[in-house]
């Protein structure tokens, strides 16, 4: 707060109130001895109040119910919340919706989200006898926890000796059918 003007005589001790300032808590006023020249020197500290934030998850990844972390941030501090703390395989980050860049005077709740990522897949046609590949594997991408269903196709020459139908799962890496 601006400097007040305090008066008194010398040698008497003098009192000062706190000012409410918002984010701020007075902690303690110290006061000091009226000067020769007239002049006091009033202390007055204070602390910075600590909010709740609660930063909450949704997505795909939270179908069922919201990820949420709680933390006391004092006010006026920095929310950069890096989204590696709580990225999970398989999901791309999206973002934070409603997370200021310091931290306001009340508590707070920020949504942040996640998408499921797309991943490649490979489906193989392969001689059962030698490993040897019979044409060029087919390559995609799907979306990570999804199934991926692929039918056998006809070679000349050969003759089919696994499932006609392979339904794999989406993950994150390891994504093959194999036919034979």
């Amino acid at each position: 707060p601006a400097d007040e003007n305090l008066t008194g005589t010398t040698g008497e001790q003098t009192n000062a109130a706190a000012k409410n300032i918002t984010g701020f808590t007075a902690k303690a006023v110290t006061q000091q001895t009226i000067a020769a020249d007239g002049s006091t020197v009033v202390n007055i500290y204070y602390d910075r109040n600590a909010y709740t934030v609660t930063y909450k998850v949704t997505g795909e990844l939270f179908a069922n119910d919201s990820y949420k972390v709680e933390s006391n941030v004092r006010f006026g501090a920095s929310l950069t919340q890096i989204a590696d703390d709580m990225e999970k395989q398989g999901y791309t980050w999206s973002g934070w919706t409603g997370l200021p860049a310091t931290m306001p005077a009340s508590d707070v709740e920020v949504t942040g989200s996640y998408s499921a990522s797309d991943f490649p897949y490979t489906i193989n046609y392969i001689d059962q006898a030698t490993g040897n590949a019979l044409q060029d594997p087919v390559t995609a991408d799907a979306t990570f926890g999804t199934e991926v269903t692929a039918e056998a196709v006809a070679i000349d020459g050969y003759v089919l000796v696994s499932d006609q139908q392979q339904t794999i799962t989406m993950g994150v890496e390891n994504n093959v059918i194999n036919f034979y």
